[in-house]
């Protein structure tokens, strides 16, 4: 990876560790990192390795896909996490539960209206 891109990885590790409201050393402990490579991953000076970004994923209870800046946040990241577990419960129902589920969720945005 480029020294950006390490970068840019290190500082979306770092702003959702302190969303979070973790330390270096929880997330470090959690993550079964070192503190010190995980320090090195946020200030973009270690290569960090597809392990490592999948331990620090799991270490602070993100998707793999929300420790790379480049995508673009319109949600808080709890909202975002809230509404992708929902979507996937609800690709495992039957299609008729489905029509049900969102005829009764545009009803309820009808009614915040």
């Amino acid at each position: 990876m480029s020294d950006i891109t390490l970068k840019r990885i290190g500082e979306r590790v770092r702003a959702v560790r302190r969303e979070r409201g973790l330390t270096q050393e929880v997330l470090a402990e959690r993550a079964r990192l070192h503190p010190t490579y995980l320090s090195e991953i946020e200030n973009g000076k270690a290569n960090v390795s597809l392990p490592a970004l999948v331990s620090l994923a799991r270490g602070l209870r993100v998707s793999l896909a929300d420790l790379f800046p480049a995508r673009k946040r319109s949600l808080p990241l709890e909202l975002e996490s809230a509404l992708a577990t929902s979507l996937y419960r609800l690709s495992r129902q039957s299609p008729e539960n489905q029509k049900t589920f969102l005829r009764i969720l545009g009803l309820l945005l009808d009614l915040s209206s």
